[in-house]
């Protein structure tokens, strides 16, 4: 009946094998380097962000303009931070200001009706795609 029984050589199989375990391999690394490219990079910010020392020192509001004096710290790190993110917060409602770099000793006014007596300050650096990247440790008055 049949006689012509033929199949896939050995050399034939052993080359689809190796496609196909390469094309794994690819699938699987893309997805790893790219899980570890986003945790290296968290990784600099977060190593930025930990010899900066920037603190709210006095918080003042008279009900139409608030001052907020914000100093850093002599044994901070002198590496410029993209932004400063103030907020006040009176008790029923917040507000957050946004401000540049802070060298050593600077006053930040706004004008807000607010009667705050507390001012929380976070660091942010601006990453690559333009986004705010803020540091996990903030500091407050009083």
């Amino acid at each position: 009946m049949l006689n012509n029984q033929k199949g896939i050589s050995g050399i034939v199989a052993t080359i689809i094998t190796i496609g196909i375990v390469l094309v794994g391999v690819a699938i699987v690394w893309s997805v790893v380097s790219g899980v570890f490219d986003t945790q290296v990079e968290k990784v600099n910010y977060a190593e930025k962000c930990l010899g900066i020392i920037i603190s709210p020192t006095s918080v003042d509001c008279d009900g139409e303009v608030c001052s907020v004096k914000v100093e850093r710290g002599l044994a901070s790190s002198q590496d410029i931070v993209d932004g400063v993110e103030i907020t006040l917060d009176d008790g029923e409602s917040t507000l957050t200001e946004q401000t540049g770099n802070i060298v050593t000793s600077e006053t930040i006014e706004f004008t807000t009706d607010m009667e705050a007596p507390d001012a929380i300050v976070r660091l942010y650096f601006v990453d690559e795609a333009g986004e705010a990247v803020y540091c996990t440790q903030t500091s407050t008055y009083p």
